[in-house]
């Protein structure tokens, strides 16, 4: 055993010259490690979220305004890229809408074969089809965004999800 701990030991002090500790960085200076695809894709859908509870407590016309209003004040938008953003959250969450209901589908199917006590088997191919639909969905409304909105907008936008994030780049903590 002591052998054992003297050859770990010499290895780990032959390592540590290939290793720098000064080269360790804080966190405000490691590169973000959110990727845009998350980022866009809560924001979306939560914006998305948010006009529909407004539209079920409101009057329609009233709603609209509020929510359209709340989005343009928070991330200093124009009205017209306002609305433009929240067509592209809503078209973008009733596509998600529909894989997810597909989704929870196969989960659900999956489940009622499952025996207690068996492993599950790996997840079907058509899950991970779903997936990458779901992320080139998101992907493509991020493109809308850009080539859709004003650049002085869709800078906006990035940086206040990029500042509000829980990854390393924040630097505010928010």
């Amino acid at each position: 055993m002591v052998r054992y701990i003297a050859t770990v030991a010499t290895i780990l002090f032959s390592l540590s010259s290939h290793f720098s500790f000064a080269e360790i960085k804080p966190a405000s200076q490691i590169p973000s490690i959110t990727p845009d695809y998350t980022r866009y894709h809560l924001f979306l859908r939560n914006l998305a979220s948010l006009s529909r509870r407004v539209q079920a407590t409101a009057s329609s016309a009233k709603s609209a305004e509020l929510v359209s209003a709340m989005v343009t004040d928070k991330l200093a938008l124009n009205p017209s890229d306002t609305q433009s953003l929240l067509i592209i959250a809503k078209d973008l969450d009733s596509q998600l809408q529909i894989l997810d209901g597909r989704a929870t589908a196969i989960i659900a199917k999956i489940r009622t074969e499952h025996k207690k006590g068996d492993l599950y088997p790996p997840p079907p191919k058509e899950l991970t089809e779903l997936q990458m639909t779901h992320i080139s969905l998101v992907n493509e409304s991020i493109n809308k965004i850009k080539n859709t909105l004003s650049a002085t907008s869709s800078t906006a936008i990035d940086s206040y999800l990029r500042k509000n994030s829980s990854s390393p780049d924040n630097k505010t903590g928010n």
